[in-house]
Order: C-alpha cells, then sequence, then structure tokens
C-alpha cells in the first residue's frame, strides 16, 4: 500500500508540472506582414508609416519560433521570438506578449518589437509595446 501511495503521488506531481510551462500560441500570427505603420507616444506624436521613412518593412514569424525583418525586400535581420501572458494596460486581462530578440542593427526598424500582439480577422496584426503613452505598430497579412 505505501508502495502504491508513493507512485501516485510522485505521478500527481509529474503530470501538474507539465500543464503550466506551456503558452498556446494561436497560429494566425505566423506568416508574412507588411508594416502599415507605427503611431503613439505622448499625445500621439509619432507617426511614421512607409511612406513617411520611405522604407517598406516586412515582418516573417514561423512556426519555429524565429523571425525575419526586411527592408525594402532584403533581410537586415533574422532572430528568435518567445511569447508569454502578461497583464494588458488596456483591458486588464493576461493576453499574449511578443518579445522579438532584436539586438542594435545597422538599419532603422521603424516597428514595434516586443508588445501585446493581436490579430484581427486574419489580416491585420497589432503590437502595442503595453505602455502608457506608449507605441503601437500595425502590418496586414502578405497572401
Amino acid at each position: 500500500m505505501r508502495k502504491f501511495i508513493t507512485i501516485f503521488i510522485l505521478a500527481c506531481s509529474i503530470v501538474s508540472c507539465n500543464s503550466d510551462d506551456a503558452v498556446y500560441i494561436s497560429p494566425e500570427i505566423y506568416g508574412k506582414w507588411d508594416w502599415t505603420g507605427t503611431g503613439g507616444g505622448i499625445a500621439a506624436h509619432i507617426k511614421t508609416t512607409p511612406e513617411s521613412t520611405k522604407s517598406s518593412m516586412t515582418l516573417i514569424i514561423a512556426k519555429n519560433k524565429t523571425f525575419s525583418i526586411l527592408q525594402n525586400g532584403k533581410e537586415i535581420f533574422n532572430g528568435n521570438f518567445e511569447i508569454r501572458k502578461e497583464k494588458s494596460i488596456h483591458s486588464g486581462k493576461e493576453e499574449d506578449y511578443i518579445n522579438f530578440d532584436v539586438k542594435e542593427l545597422d538599419e532603422p526598424i521603424y516597428f514595434t518589437t516586443r508588445g501585446i500582439i493581436t490579430v484581427h480577422d486574419g489580416l491585420i496584426l497589432n503590437i502595442s509595446d503595453n505602455n502608457y503613452d506608449g507605441l503601437g505598430s500595425s502590418f496586414k497579412r502578405i497572401k
């Protein structure tokens, strides 16, 4: 009987450790995204678009937790990303928070590389840096 109880407690411990570590990632985020603009800041004074920067930016998010950034069709950076749950300052709920592992670059990146990530109708992706007077970037899916 003692052996049965020990095995039962051990099995319950192993099963309970695995469920909390996994974060569900919506498959809608994967794919190629064209940057359409970044805005925000104090009094919403920052408004950056492909037209204002004379630069097209593409974000490629892959299922193997890697990403690439293309500027005017040329890859300027690639790396890994992580998604975790973080409390949104806007909704007050736990939401998906993405963090692209971006180091210093030779070329400017005009969009937010960490923040609350949402996808609307599978076509529009938004990343909000989750700060008051913060920045948010929008993308449209490339078909």
